[in-house]
């Protein structure tokens, strides 16, 4: 027992460890890479929601198994509570990157507003702006769809986290209930215990090739056929089945995403070549019109001593002029 608890507390510690590590990641990088350390795609809340599916599926897996391990009976409480700490650490993690999606799903919001109020502003828009404003408002769209999913993930897992063998405090609860409570409640908790048991049987005749009979003596037959487990059975299978159509939407609503950011960089790269071919026409003008002034400038400069002289010239020519004719009509 002593050997368990130390390789449980071991996972425990390198669970904790690598999701400081994570967090030290997030906080240099910003979402540089996830969960199986391939690069981040460029874009925050898609880096988050791919993390949040990656993380979502452990987490569920780590719940049934320590369900199943619960309800076997094998591991004590104490190995059970370690397993449940951690389950409670991670789902607590799950919930804040819920949160840090819902803040950049506000962000895109902001966004279309920001684009609505410069297009009122100007009184009039062009197609690009028009583009530019419904490719955002399917950002935010699709952004606000896949936070409700993740939301819808999170309540189903705290659902299956309650779905746990009766601890002792379960037990001292039960013991307070009515009588009528208290036989429904262990109807449950049995119904529940037999149905792992059954599942494992089940199992392990599949891999020694079926068709052998079960410990007890008892023929083989399907669980589904048992009005004892076929109930439980459907239960399960329906949860974990809005569980996947919850996941199924987030991957749909990422896929949209993906889809609507790849048609926003497009669009921003056509208008930042547009702006730079701009900028560069500005550049060469006014680098033209520089050039003219410094041109004109010199120019005057040469020529101010000159233009008195013409002056002067052109002065003493007409006085010339006017003398000559003066004295040639016989005027003086």
């Amino acid at each position: 027992m002593v050997r368990n608890i130390d390789k449980i507390v071991s996972r425990s510690t390198l669970r904790d460890i690598m999701n400081r590590l994570r967090k030290i990641r997030q906080t240099c990088g910003a979402n540089d890479e996830d969960n199986d350390g391939k690069e981040g795609s460029g874009d925050p809340f898609k880096d988050k929601i791919t993390a949040f599916m990656n993380a979502a599926k452990e987490l569920r897996e780590q719940i049934m198994e320590r369900n199943e391990e619960a309800q076997k009976g094998h591991k004590t409480s104490t190995e059970i509570a370690v397993m449940s700490r951690d389950i409670n650490a991670e789902m607590r993690t799950l919930k804040a990157d819920v949160k840090a999606m819902e803040a950049l799903a506000e962000a895109a919001v902001r966004d279309v507003m920001r684009t609505n109020k410069k297009i009122a502003k100007a009184g009039q828009t062009t197609d690009a702006r028009a583009d530019k404003l419904k490719i955002r408002e399917r950002v935010a769209q699709e952004r606000e769809k896949a936070v409700a999913s993740a939301k819808e993930v999170i309540e189903s897992l705290e659902e299956l986290n309650q779905q746990r063998y009766l601890s002792a405090k379960e037990a001292k609860q039960i013991n307070d209930q009515s009588p009528a409570d208290k036989r429904k409640t262990l109807q449950q908790s049995h119904l529940r215990q037999t149905l792992a048991q059954r599942l494992k049987a089940q199992n392990r005749r599949a891999a020694q090739g079926g068709g052998a009979d079960d410990g007890d003596g008892a023929p083989s037959k399907r669980l589904e056929d048992d009005p004892e487990t076929a109930q439980e059975m459907k239960s399960l299978a329906e949860k974990k089945k809005r569980e996947d159509a919850a996941l199924d939407r987030i991957h749909a609503g990422l896929g949209r995403i993906t889809e609507c950011a790849i048609q926003i960089g497009q669009e921003l790269d056509t208008q930042d070549r547009m702006l730079q071919d701009a900028e560069d026409k500005m550049d060469k003008a006014n680098k033209d019109l520089k050039a003219i002034n410094k041109s004109l400038t010199g120019l005057l400069k040469a020529q101010h001593p000159m233009n008195m002289i013409i002056n002067v010239s052109c002065f003493l020519l007409i006085l010339a002029l006017v003398g000559f004719f003066l004295s040639e009509f016989g005027v003086v």
